[in-house]
């Protein structure tokens, strides 16, 4: 046990490394935010001509991307991630309640499998080596077994899928409807006009779209470049409609 005085030595010893790291974090987060980045450091033959290519074809709408190689490859990367890395999630309502329906009856399958080799199977399962995926798999599927079963001795598994299927009836209400709709290129339209307005700084439509348009032209260029599947014309169309109706689809 400490005394008094080792306490407060202690103390102040950890809020003294607790500047160190907040200091050595802010220079390292500084010097990241300060790098230039130039064709130059693409090593790579192919990645390089995509990254030239880009600066040809956005270098026409965005006048920071046309005389910067760091712009063009910043802009590159921050695109790829937001169009591609983070889609819009829905839900399929039509078929939803049919959905709960045969989730409910494989976890009740689930309850009724056979037991008497259990004992066996967590014998085998522990002898898994670390880092066997595989291993690792299967034993996370024997472990879900057991808790179904678990629940099932217990008498409460009905009650358990129940509060399952009303949280999923809550989670369903927060997401749009798949429909017939392509999401893919709705959720391009709504990140591409992101970019247009925080890089090229001019305000970008939110209802009407003139075909002919500046940003008309910036979209059917990137839809071309990242081969995003679908009309950009009839993207935006479907997205203005949609950003009416779910102001979460509005960025």
């Amino acid at each position: 046990m400490l005394t008094p005085e080792e306490e407060e030595r202690k103390a102040a010893l950890l809020d003294e490394l607790k500047r160190l790291e907040d200091g050595a974090r802010a220079r390292w987060i500084e010097e990241a935010q300060s790098k230039t980045y130039s064709f130059a450091n693409i090593p790579n033959s192919a990645d390089l001509a995509i990254a030239k290519e880009f600066q040809k074809v956005f270098g026409r709408h965005i006048e920071d991307v046309r005389y910067s190689e760091h712009m063009a490859i910043v802009l590159h990367s921050k695109m790829m991630s937001g169009i591609f890395g983070n889609p819009t999630e829905t839900i399929r309502r039509s078929t939803f309640d049919a959905d709960l329906k045969r989730l409910r009856k494989a976890v009740q399958l689930f309850a009724e499998h056979p037991t008497a080799y259990w004992q066996h199977v967590a014998s085998a399962s522990f002898e898994a080596g670390q880092g066997d995926r595989i291993a690792e798999g299967a034993h996370d599927v024997f472990d879900f077994v057991l808790r179904v079963q678990g629940y099932a001795d217990e008498g409460i598994l009905p009650e358990v899928l129940n509060k399952y299927e009303a949280w999923a009836r809550q989670a369903v209400g927060q997401l749009p409807d798949r429909r017939n709709i392509n999401w893919e290129a709705v959720h391009a339209v709504m990140m591409l006009r992101a970019y247009w307005e925080s890089w090229a700084e001019i305000p970008a439509p939110r209802r009407a779209l003139n075909p002919e348009s500046p940003f008309a032209d910036y979209l059917r260029d990137a839809f071309a470049f990242f081969q995003i599947n679908g009309d950009p014309i009839s993207a935006f169309k479907r997205w203005a409609a949609l950003a009416d109706e779910d102001q979460n689809l509005v960025v």
